[in-house]
């Protein structure tokens, strides 16, 4: 599972790619993450029938009230956006502090760089806009990255067993697969590594604390979904224009 993560980190200090790494295309897309499934799930799946790990070891509980689990997904989806808003805020106020005439150019330059991964205006397509906030959000991203991030910690505290408490290991691990997952998003920028640095340790930390993959998937899910939707709705150019903002100030944040 370290090696599947490096690997990303690695393809990440390749220049910045021409074209984003997901298609365009609804098939595309669909295409592409299939893959990403596949070249996850042949590690994760010889990982788990070489170690044979405890259901509880992958934090691996079902719920009993699944309704309570989505509303606490949500929930926690809502307070990992404010904890990532705030840094972000704080490094926008003091670039532009700074060079008051170019600060806002400068920090729409530094911002992570989602082009990268797809093509924003893609998802001025309704269908392709639903795929990415419901497959690509919840499974390819969601349940994917929550359970490597399962694994990572598992297996960060097995390999440190007897060295400290398991609580402490415990987050040790939430602290290092967060900075894992920062760096296999270096292809949106340092800014971007940053950001889900602070996402992946949120999560995490709903795994160790909640013992809940499930509600850790959720909020994960939940946080995509939503930036995709703001994504889309910053396409719709012609409602943009009925609620009287310029679609032009729009192109610096995103810029295809």
């Amino acid at each position: 599972m370290l090696g599947y993560i490096l690997a990303a980190a690695w393809r990440g200090t390749s220049p910045s790619p021409e074209e984003p790494a997901l298609s365009s295309t609804v098939g595309g897309l669909m295409s592409d993450t299939l893959v990403a499934l596949l070249v996850f799930g042949v590690p994760f799946t010889l990982g788990v029938l070489l170690t044979k790990p405890r259901q509880e070891d992958l934090y691996l509980r079902l719920p009993k009230n699944w309704l309570l689990t989505f509303a606490l997904g949500a929930a926690w989806s809502i307070v990992l956006r404010l904890a990532i808003m705030v840094p972000a805020a704080l490094v926008a106020g003091v670039v532009i502090f700074l060079n008051p005439q170019d600060g806002l150019n400068q920090f729409a330059a530094s911002r992570p760089k989602i082009e990268n991964l797809l093509s924003p205006t893609a998802l001025a397509n309704p269908v392709y806009a639903l795929v990415c906030m419901t497959w690509l959000s919840f499974i390819v991203a969601g349940l994917r990255e929550e359970l490597w991030r399962a694994a990572v910690i598992r297996g960060i505290c097995t390999l440190g067993g007897g060295f400290m408490s398991e609580r402490k290991l415990e987050c040790l691990a939430v602290f290092v697969s967060s900075l894992l997952f920062g760096l296999a998003h270096l292809t949106q920028g340092w800014l971007g590594v940053l950001l889900t640095s602070l996402l992946g340790l949120g999560l995490g930390l709903i795994q160790i604390l909640r013992r809940s993959i499930p509600e850790a998937v959720l909020a994960h899910g939940f946080f995509d979904a939503s930036t995709f939707f703001l994504i889309f709705l910053l396409q719709q150019k012609d409602l943009l224009a009925r609620m009287g903002i310029n679609s032009d100030l729009m192109k610096q944040v995103f810029p295809r």
